[in-house]
């Protein structure tokens, strides 16, 4: 190995470790996108390139980050919201 390629392969592992992710030829990826988990009452974070989502899926809970009662979006028969 020569030494330059010695030089990126110790950059690469210190990126890894220090929660970057880098692909070939050495683009910079986004880190965890989910850590700290920005969904709340117990939603599922996924992440893509350059976003995140939050399954809400059981949990009783809507909206983009799991934030809103599904229970306060019902209407009850009278056309009124449920408070």
């Amino acid at each position: 190995l020569n030494h330059s390629f010695k030089i990126w392969i110790i950059l690469y592992i210190f990126l890894f470790i220090s929660g970057l992710s880098v692909a070939p030829p050495f683009c910079f990826l986004p880190g965890h996108r989910c850590v700290p988990n920005h969904c709340e009452h117990g939603g599922r974070c996924s992440q893509s390139w350059d976003s995140f989502s939050c399954s809400c899926e059981g949990t009783g809970y809507a909206g983009a980050t799991c934030h809103t009662c599904e229970e306060l979006r019902r209407p009850h028969g009278t056309g009124r919201m449920s408070k």
